[in-house]
């Protein structure tokens, strides 16, 4: 997948609306020792996607301004070696086929056990 050649600390985008599930997965995942940026926004998860790397995006499905689909379209056109992970309430069929067609790796329905997220952030980011 997406592979870097160094062996610097892994960079997580988490990008959700909700501030106390931001704030929670930050210092979750930094405790893992993860590097962690916040977005509240799909707009804002762009423009620090711009500005920086991430070795991993973990987005939500339903946000204000542009949606969690239309970001991870936008991320994967741009830079489409980096995995995108939705997390979101949504559970249907027809909400997972448009988020992988938009180029997202992986969905997670909330709520979720911590210890599958970090599975799967580890076989993303280790494969």
């Amino acid at each position: 997948m997406y592979r870097r050649e160094n062996t610097e600390q892994r960079r997580i985008l988490i990008v959700d609306d909700e501030p106390t599930l931001r704030r929670i997965l930050g210092v979750s995942l930094a405790a893992l020792g993860f590097d962690t940026a916040e977005a509240s926004t799909g707009e804002q998860a762009l423009s620090l996607a711009k500005a920086n790397h991430y070795d991993l995006v973990l987005l939500d499905v339903e946000m204000p301004g542009i949606g969690g689909i239309e970001t991870c379209r936008e991320m994967h056109a741009t830079w489409p070696q980096m995995p995108v992970v939705m997390l979101t309430v949504r559970d249907g069929k027809e909400d997972k086929a448009r988020a992988v067609e938009a180029g997202a790796v992986d969905y997670l329905t909330k709520p979720y056990r911590f210890g599958d997220l970090v599975a799967r952030i580890r076989a993303l980011l280790d494969s």
